[in-house]
């Protein structure tokens, strides 16, 4: 199986391989999980990237890419939103 960052097939593809349109499926799996197929993808996206950040010395950029993250500010903003600090405050908290 692939990493979280490698190419996967759109939410539409998924949805279409299932059976379902892409309002369908969104729905369903909103209803099975609690969340947006989209939101689910990026929660696991940003919790491997904490443990990235805290487990690794790679670059901030090069771990917002191998997480899918197209650009290091969207990445960062995400981060933040989600757990309440930045990439570099994580790291520091960990080596601390």
């Amino acid at each position: 199986m692939s990493e979280i960052g490698d190419a996967k097939p759109s939410i539409k593809t998924v949805a279409e391989e299932q059976g379902y349109s892409q309002p369908q499926f969104s729905r369903l799996f909103s209803d099975a999980f609690g969340v947006s197929p989209l939101r689910y993808r990026d929660g696991k996206r940003l919790f491997q990237a904490r443990e990235m950040v805290k487990d690794t010395l790679l670059p901030f950029r090069d771990i917002a890419e191998s997480v899918g993250y197209g650009d290091y500010p969207t990445f960062s903003k995400a981060f933040r939103r989600r757990f309440g600090a930045s990439p570099d405050q994580v790291r520091r908290r960990r080596r601390a």
